[in-house]
């Protein structure tokens, strides 16, 4: 079990880092595209992962009825929330919009993202897919908005947050598995993903760009360690 949390923490990687990757080399082409498609997938897998990974921890809770259900229960909230986003968005964007006020366009669009983050962690999923579903509906006045200090606020929280989790003084007897995982990041994803993209029928440049943004780990294998370590199933060495 222990090795099956570490390799789901391991597979899934950080949409704030690329996106920071990208905004710095000015990348919106279609490489950003299909990078935040895969991203987008690897969250909802995830979420999946956790659900099928806490049931098998615990002796007697696990069953195939109880993986349909979950991944029904994902289908139709991903469902609700695209309709949410196709239908009631755009039109609330619009009507702020008509305002002709840039800063009402900002607070409701913030307000938007922030309801919508706390209404997917309300049901217990992650509150980036909440947070993504704002985009599901077009565009509607939106492009409009320009938050790039909201945007660096919460990147240097979040890598803030990422480096507090580690405690250097854990580090010095645990570098042989450090070295190791590094080195499955580092060519195990460029080469997995390279090759994925690749048999998906994109370029072989676009492939080889999309696992070298690819190539480090995200939130999610912290959320997925730490249930884990909770669970009893995996020693809390793993952390750091």
């Amino acid at each position: 079990m222990e090795s099956a949390f570490a390799g789901a923490a391991l597979s899934i990687s950080s949409t704030m880092i690329i996106s920071k990757l990208f905004d710095e080399r000015g990348e919106r082409g279609p490489l950003r595209e299909l990078v935040f498609a895969v991203l987008v997938t690897e969250d909802l897998l995830a979420i999946l992962l956790l659900a099928l990974l806490s049931g098998a921890s615990v002796p007697g809770s696990f069953s195939g009825a109880q993986t349909a259900l979950t991944l029904g229960r994902l289908v139709l909230f991903m469902a609700a929330l695209v309709g949410v986003g196709m239908l009631l968005v755009p039109r609330f964007i619009r009507w702020v919009d008509d305002l002709g006020r840039p800063e009402s366009l900002l607070v409701a669009s913030m307000g938007l993202c922030f309801a919508l983050a706390l209404l997917a962690a309300h049901f217990g999923y992650s509150v980036a897919l909440g947070a993504s579903s704002l985009g599901c509906g077009g565009r509607g006045g939106a492009e409009q908005v320009d938050c790039p200090p909201f945007r660096d606020l919460f990147a240097a929280i979040f890598f803030v947050a990422v480096g507090m989790m580690i405690d250097p003084r854990a580090i010095p007897p645990l570098w042989k598995p450090i070295l190791v995982f590094s080195l499955l990041v580092a060519g195990g994803k460029l080469l997995m993903v390279s090759i994925s993209v690749a048999l998906a029928g994109q370029p072989m440049r676009r492939a080889l760009g999309a696992g070298l943004a690819m190539t480090q780990i995200g939130e999610f294998g912290f959320i997925l360690v730490t249930a884990g370590v909770d669970l009893e199933a995996v020693r809390p060495s793993l952390c750091p």
